[in-house]
């Protein structure tokens, strides 16, 4: 029958799976990570004075608190030359600028460009925060106030603060790549991937009949093709061997994948865009199917064609290598060559023969299996498609009802995939959720270790007339400077690494929702900053004053 959705197996929730081995072995990790890091701290102590442990100015020695006075160039004549500007950040810029162009122009492939730009431009944030802080250390910047004062004491330790950043764009760098890549369907128009077919009905059995020929029209009882035709439907027919799906659908690596034998006539016509190919002639490159019929010596492998993501991630099958294909008993295998893969398309279950080869080298059911659907001219308008689609995809399920034919629009069987898909985005965007609650945790606990080593310079600030509210307000400004770069470093990062690819395939998530997600992110941040703050600020300044 037709079906607009599709199959229940490609909704199925995911579970939570518990081994205790795992947790075993993530529990000893972690007690071995915080040895080491206990080391390292105790390392770091035995390098200082004893009347600075005493104290417990820890950073005395080393580094200069944010409101230390730190003399400039003018004030001594043996004052060292000021240091050249860094080149690494701007280096990083350009190479991403490269990168991106080159992704553009469709030298670089979109998913080395992507980690590469995207890998660049976040170092350049990174880096140009990091100077950011070192300039506000040593007392340059044109902010004042309370807002000054607070970017200066995210300079107390510039290292914890850079630390919880980098978690922080991090994490916002994965949720927007994320998102970026979750597939959608957009209403009122037919994917690129559906190559222009509105259903796409397959059989248990092979039907002899061609429903485009006079007697298979009459016997299946379609409407005659004429100009008069209001309806405009076209068939497709397709022959198919070999019974295992290679498309995200099925949890094992298929051993002999479906085959579609592709008729010439459909391959002139150039529907689905490629993703790569081994197209050397300008005939080619103007259509890659042309490579399926492209003249080969004897014993030469049999030229295929596959969907990008089925040959990438469940046959693991790169462009351009030979393996061979089981016939069956008795039969030797036959070597298929992939020369191409199309991107994001409904043929993600089989591989694309030439009809000729499939029906000369492969032992194929008697007829034909799979029939595409589309119509001319094609519909316009989310109403229009939804129509014609309906109309489709019930055109052959009562003619073939008798050999098991089922059909869905083609809309619905690249949903089928795409849920698939989106359900893996969306196990790593929840990662990238918990990265970006710990590294806006672990920014609160750098504010409540920084307040605790500041307690001085805090008592000072409050016998000099500064009020619990004003510290808050300096708590809610240090964390607001730290989040805001973490955030917009990894967010748009990854926005620009996308852009160039961003609206020339069907993706792109809910940004809106992203947003929402990222600004709750935030201002959590800033009322937990605040928070440790005030709490901090709470602590009597007498015994701070007399130790000062």
């Amino acid at each position: 029958e037709a079906a607009d959705a599709g199959g229940g197996g490609a909704a199925a929730p995911l579970e939570l799976f518990v081994r205790w081995q795992s947790v075993g072995s993530g529990a000893l990790g972690g007690l071995e990570m915080a040895c080491l890091s206990a080391w390292w701290t105790l390392r770091r102590l035995l390098s200082r004075s004893p009347r600075t442990l005493l104290s417990g100015d820890l950073g005395a020695e080393r580094e200069p608190g944010p409101v230390a006075w730190i003399p400039g160039p003018e004030e001594h004549d043996d004052a060292p030359p000021r240091r050249p500007r860094p080149l690494a950040g701007p280096a990083a810029v350009l190479g991403a600028g490269a990168l991106l162009a080159l992704m553009a122009a469709g030298v670089v492939p979109e998913t080395p460009g992507f980690f590469g730009a995207g890998g660049l431009l976040l170092t350049a944030a990174l880096l140009f925060v990091r100077a950011r802080l070192r300039s506000a250390a040593a007392g340059a910047g044109t902010l004042s106030g309370m807002r000054g004062l607070a970017l200066r004491a995210s300079s107390f330790r510039p290292g914890r603060s850079l630390a919880a950043l980098a978690m922080i764009a991090f994490a916002a760098f994965l949720l927007v790549a994320v998102e970026s890549f979750r597939k959608r369907s957009h209403p009122g128009e037919i994917p690129a991937g559906a190559g222009g077919f509105l259903a796409v009905t397959e059989t248990v059995f092979g039907v002899p009949w061609d429903p485009n020929s006079p007697e298979g029209r009459e016997t299946l009882g379609l409407p005659d093709d004429s100009p008069d035709d209001p309806d405009g439907f076209r068939v497709r027919p397709l022959r198919l061997a070999g019974d295992e799906d290679a498309s995200c659908l099925n949890l094992y690596r298929p051993d002999r994948p479906r085959i579609l034998g592709v008729p010439w006539e459909l391959a002139e016509e150039n529907r689905f865009p490629f993703a790569a190919h081994l197209a050397e002639t300008p005939e080619a490159n103007d259509n890659p199917w042309r490579l399926l019929w492209r003249e080969r010596a004897p014993g030469e492998p049999i030229p295929v064609l596959g969907d990008q993501n089925s040959m990438t991630y469940v046959l693991k099958w790169p462009v351009g290598e030979t393996r061979a294909y089981p016939v069956g008993e008795g039969g030797a295998p036959v070597e298929l060559r992939l020369v191409g893969t199309l991107w994001d398309s409904v043929f993600q279950g089989e591989l694309l023969m030439a009809e000729r080869d499939l029906l000369d080298r492969l032992p194929a059911a008697d007829g034909y299996r799979v029939f595409l659907v589309d119509r001319d001219p094609p519909p316009r308008g989310p109403a229009a498609l939804a129509e014609a689609e309906a109309a489709a995809a019930s055109l052959l399920a009562e003619p073939l009802r008798e050999h098991g034919g089922v059909s869905r629009t083609a809309r619905a069987r690249l949903a089928e995939f795409h849920r698939v898909e989106n359900t893996y985005l969306s196990t790593f965007q929840a990662l990238g959720g918990l990265g970006l609650l710990l590294g806006t945790l672990g920014l609160v606990l750098v504010l409540f270790r920084n307040a605790a080593e500041r307690r001085r310079e805090w008592a000072l600030l409050a016998a000099v007339g500064y009020r619990r509210r004003d510290f808050a307000a300096l708590g809610f400004w240090e964390n607001a400077f730290v989040l805001t770069a973490g955030l917009g470093a990894g967010a748009l990062s990854a926005l620009l690494a996308v852009f160039p690819v961003l609206g020339a395939r069907e993706a792109g998530g809910s940004f809106g929702l992203l947003a929402l997600l990222l600004a709750g992110v935030l201002a959590l941040g800033l009322l937990a900053g605040a928070a440790a703050a005030r709490l901090a600020a709470n602590r009597p300044p007498t015994p701070a004053l007399r130790a000062e």
